[in-house]
């Protein structure tokens, strides 16, 4: 039987600072080329893509930003589509 997280559930623990960067390193020298499932064309809307990802699946996010793109994929016209 899976648990799923609740209040109870002890908070995950911090990797320590001192691991960062070693952290990082490692994966960059064995990732040589990451890669995503999620569609974009700029630096934007890969950070666009990425904040949404972070509450959907990679699928549905690339449905919605296909359609958001081609109508805003600047930040000021995602500001200019208001709320």
């Amino acid at each position: 039987m899976v648990k799923h997280k609740t209040a109870d559930t002890p908070p995950s623990r911090r990797l320590p600072n001192a691991y960062v960067r070693p952290f990082f390193e490692k994966l960059a020298a064995t990732i040589e080329e990451p890669v995503t499932e999620l569609n974009f064309a700029s630096d934007f809307e890969l950070l666009i893509a990425v904040i949404l990802s972070a509450q959907a699946t990679d699928v549905s996010v690339n449905i919605a930003t296909n359609q958001l793109y081609p109508i805003a994929n600047t930040p000021e016209a995602i500001w200019a589509l208001g709320e």
